[in-house]
């Protein structure tokens, strides 16, 4: 659950993609975007979750390649928060 407590999702996932292995794979797991701050604050979270496209983004941004990013869950009682996961990849180094 990346976003629950990096402050600056596009440097944490960028460095992530610095230090994984070329061809290594990340997989990611979040809240989705939701608008119920009284529950990100509560855990001392900064973000209210984040959707997937901000996600694909921000993955694309860092220099990964997306293999899949999209809602996975959805709880079925109220608050209704949904999980988002994604699986990115660092491409591999060519050859000369």
């Amino acid at each position: 659950m990346i976003d629950r407590y990096a402050r600056d999702l596009v440097a944490t996932l960028t460095e992530l993609a610095r230090v994984l292995r070329p061809g290594g794979v990340v997989a990611i797991l979040s809240l989705d975007e939701h608008s119920h701050q009284d529950l990100a604050s509560g855990y001392g979270h900064p973000h209210r979750g984040i959707s997937p496209a901000t996600l694909r983004g921000h993955l694309t941004e860092a220099g990964l390649t997306i293999t899949d990013c999209r809602v996975t869950s959805r709880e079925r009682r109220e608050p209704h928060l949904q999980v988002v996961s994604a699986f990115a990849r660092r491409p591999k180094v060519k050859s000369p």
